[in-house]
């Protein structure tokens, strides 16, 4: 990643979504919660595990974020 210079405060309550997550038939949703600095950058190259991920390597992003530090927290997760 190639990070530009200007720093400014990024949080997710900007885009609150939980995270859900299933294991052994149940799905465990959370709402984490994340902060830090970011600053706008550019991705050189992506490389995907495509058996774990999405695979996104094709992908042109409209913008690039890059954040450090960047805090999260994630609550007991709530299991339906």
């Amino acid at each position: 990643m190639l990070p530009g210079k200007f720093l400014f405060p990024i949080s997710t309550a900007f885009i609150p979504f939980p995270l859900a997550q299933e294991k052994n038939e149940k799905t465990y949703y959370t709402n984490f919660k994340g902060k830090g600095l970011g600053r706008f950058s550019k991705i050189k190259s992506i490389s995907v595990n495509s058996e774990l991920f999405p695979d996104v390597s094709e992908q042109n992003p409209f913008m690039v974020i890059k954040a450090d530090p960047f805090n999260i927290t994630f609550p007991k997760a709530v299991v339906k």
